[in-house]
């Protein structure tokens, strides 16, 4: 496993990679196809998070996929996401962006609630 400035290196640039893939995808869904803020968000989530798993197992901690580790992988995502979530409803009915620009916004919040929940108790690291 790597020391922990390594792990938030790693774990920051695998984040990377995931956001370019989920911005590309908040853009085709949103702006181009025009489905629905609530749905996209969702949807997109679960794609970075199954993603994220095979890409922070593998190169941040260096471990074998386990169900159980999925399962804990999936719930902390699941955490984030009902706090990004909220987050999203409040910008939504408090500020006059567009729907692409309020899914960027909640973005580094849920990042941080993220990376905490996983490091500490999904790969239980100190």
């Amino acid at each position: 496993m790597l020391n922990k400035t390594n792990r938030i290196f790693s774990f920051s640039a695998i984040g990377i990679l995931n956001g370019i893939l989920g911005i590309a995808l908040y853009y085709i869904f949103l702006n181009v196809l025009s489905l629905n803020l609530y749905f996209t968000y969702v949807f997109v989530f679960t794609i970075g998070i199954t993603f994220s798993y095979l890409f922070n197992s593998k190169f941040t901690y260096n471990t074998k996929y386990s169900l159980e580790k999925v399962y804990k992988y999936y719930s902390s995502y699941f955490v984030s996401l009902i706090l990004g979530f909220g987050l999203l409803l409040i910008i939504d009915y408090s500020l006059s962006f567009s729907d692409f620009i309020k899914t960027l916004i909640v973005t580094p919040f849920r990042i941080g609630i993220s990376f905490f929940l996983i490091d500490k108790f999904v790969f239980k690291t100190k």
